[in-house]
């Protein structure tokens, strides 16, 4: 097992650490993992508003714990994961502890550095990552700090035990999406910092609803262990849009749902249906694949699970309002 502990505030210095501990070099803000330990990378980026980021992409090779220690100078983590577990990851907040167990998941979390974070992975996790390093400075500047202090303190006082992970919706896949897989070789660095902005800025808005408990005359209430179980769900929808959806007596067993309770838990968590869901997640999959420039309309269509090339335009249309030979016009 490979073990990396660090206390930085500075991603520079966590990066040039991580290439130590990693006996790894830095090149364009970027590290390049030893296969010895996984195939991927870790990249710094500073936004225009000097928000710092490192984006993550690999496998791992071989069992790894990657360990955050507490320090006194407070700042947030504001991390966008999507994780491929084959078989164990442990999340640690403090003292709690998080066990997943062969799943997929996309969420996100926020953690402070008043409190000691750590993740163990198991060999053959696939980790994709956006971690934003959020100062108390920079909330003071763009944010109303007096209103945001009692939101962050309420919401950081749950740790593990309550709202742990928040789920990816369709909005935060397809930003997230564009992030990690644009690159600098597709869009423009002012497009990509703009895609993160939009991550951190719909997070922060929806804080308020994440640390309100649903009101007393809401019959639909949802248990984080049930949370966890519909984002798993989520996670089939998305896996490939080549092929139909999996049927909801499948995703009904994932969830250990009925397909009624399925049904009204997934709307509730996510906001659509879960056919509508995995339509327009398919649609702003669609989306990226044009703008990357790298496929004609009718090999999106394709990779998509569409036949008709009609079909496919109709449905980009209702989407976007345009259709996908007018996206750039």
């Amino acid at each position: 097992m490979v073990t990396i502990d660090y206390s930085y505030t500075d991603y520079t210095k966590l990066l040039a650490n991580m290439a130590q501990q990693m006996n790894a070099k830095i090149k364009d803000d970027t590290l390049i993992i030893p296969e010895n330990i996984a195939s991927g990378y870790f990249k710094y980026l500073v936004l225009a508003n000097g928000l710092q980021c490192m984006l993550s992409d690999y496998t791992l090779n071989t069992d790894m714990y990657i360990q955050r220690l507490r320090t006194d100078e407070e700042f947030y983590i504001l991390r966008f994961d999507e994780m491929d577990i084959p078989e164990t990851l442990m999340v640690k907040i403090d003292n709690d502890y998080i066990w997943e167990e062969k799943q997929n998941r996309a969420s996100v979390m926020l953690t402070s550095s008043l409190y000691d974070f750590a993740y163990q992975a198991s060999k053959n996790t696939i980790i994709k990552s956006i971690n934003v390093l959020i100062t108390r400075e920079w909330l003071k500047q763009y944010l109303d700090i007096a209103t945001m202090d009692k939101v962050l303190e309420k919401y950081l006082q749950l740790k593990t035990a309550s709202y742990n992970f928040a789920p990816f919706d369709v909005e935060y896949r397809a930003l997230f999406n564009e992030v990690m897989e644009g690159g600098d070789d597709i869009m423009k660095r002012s497009i990509l910092e703009n895609r993160i902005m939009m991550m951190v800025e719909k997070f922060l808005t929806q804080l308020y609803q994440m640390v309100n408990p649903l009101s007393a005359d809401d019959k639909i209430k949802i248990s984080q262990d049930e949370v966890k179980r519909l984002m798993e769900v989520e996670s089939y929808l998305v896996k490939d849009f080549s092929s139909p959806p999996p049927p909801i007596s499948f995703l009904s067993r994932v969830a250990a749902m009925s397909t009624t309770t399925l049904k009204n838990k997934f709307k509730k968590l996510y906001g659509n249906n879960l056919y509508e869901y995995f339509q327009k997640s398919r649609m702003h999959r669609a989306k990226i694949l044009l703008l990357s420039k790298k496929y004609s309309i009718k090999e999106i269509g394709s990779k998509l699970g569409y036949s008709n090339l009609s079909n496919f335009a109709t449905a980009f249309k209702k989407e976007f309002k345009k259709l996908p030979s007018k996206l750039f016009g």
